[in-house]
């Protein structure tokens, strides 16, 4: 019988596509609060989540931390670094051209991928993961299936992030001010918003999840110090389908780029699985140039 007919197939395959929706979720939700908040494109995000996945691979691996303990320094140590880039490139690359914000950011992932490689590559030949004590243990499901306990907590950290991220976006005062500088700077500012504050404020948060991301992706994939590249590639596309700008819209693309990742690399190779993303968003901005979602 065809691989596609046997339903453990297709449970394995829809439980890596639930995986891929709840990482990508995360890491385009820092991308788009960045930009749909501040209209700041930055292009090292996913190196920033990169470089996340390795402070936590260092705790893990030389202080025998748990991996998920291990998130907190990586989120502190990234939230940093994402206060620096906002401060010296991207708020000063502001007030010019975006051309010059792009490419900024752009030298910005080439710094941070030859600093990984630099210190990493010499003692880590090939890519590495995330130790956890619960790797290869888990529940057996219907058909033989097995779902880890780290691809369990991998899912339910994820979503349990993003609902505590709509909570703080749509019922708080922070949440609610930031949601209005998006919308209005102009007219935020004149109604007393600290925009500035509000802007590093968005900016610690949007490296928070990126950093939180990478250690979650650490966990399940392998990752050097060039994954990056592809993972920020990834982000823009979800972001670009779902609508820029928008969190719902995010969420429909995580799933529609994670699930269709994970079937096709299954049915026809990784290298197919990558590319799929682009074929997507391609051809729903032929239909549908705004995304899915109109950006907001």
């Amino acid at each position: 019988m065809a691989a596609f007919l046997i339903p453990s197939y297709l449970l394995s395959t829809a439980l890596y596509g639930l995986l891929f929706t709840s990482i990508y979720l995360l890491l385009t939700t820092g991308l788009t609060l960045i930009f749909g908040t501040l209209k700041l494109v930055n292009f090292a995000h996913g190196d920033l989540m990169v470089l996340g996945a390795f402070i936590a691979f260092l705790f893990v691996t030389l202080e025998g931390w748990s991996p998920y303990l291990a998130m907190i320094p990586a989120v502190l140590v990234i939230a940093g670094f994402g206060v620096l880039i906002y401060r010296f490139t991207l708020k000063p690359a502001a007030r010019t051209s975006p051309v010059n914000m792009i490419l900024i950011t752009i030298g910005v992932s080439y710094v941070l991928e030859n600093g990984l490689a630099y210190y990493f590559l010499p003692v880590y030949r090939t890519g590495v993961e995330i130790p956890s004590p619960l790797r290869g243990t888990g529940i057996l499901l219907p058909g033989n299936v097995l779902l880890t306990y780290d691809d369990l907590s991998i899912i339910l950290i994820s979503w349990a992030i993003m609902v505590a991220l709509y909570y703080w976006l749509f019922r708080t005062n922070q949440g609610i001010a930031i949601r209005a500088l998006s919308q209005n700077p102009v007219g935020a500012s004149i109604s007393g918003i600290d925009a500035s504050r509000l802007g590093y404020l968005t900016f610690i948060v949007g490296s928070a999840l990126a950093a939180i991301a990478g250690t979650l992706y650490g966990i399940a994939f392998t990752f050097d110090p060039f994954t990056g590249i592809l993972l920020t590639l990834m982000a823009f596309a979800v972001m670009i389908l779902g609508g820029v700008g928008s969190i719902p819209g995010t969420m429909v693309g995580s799933a529609i780029i994670g699930f269709a990742e994970s079937f096709i690399s299954y049915y026809m190779g990784e290298t197919w699985g990558e590319a799929i993303a682009f074929i997507i968003l391609a051809l729903i901005l032929l239909v549908r140039p705004s995304g899915i979602f109109r950006g907001g």
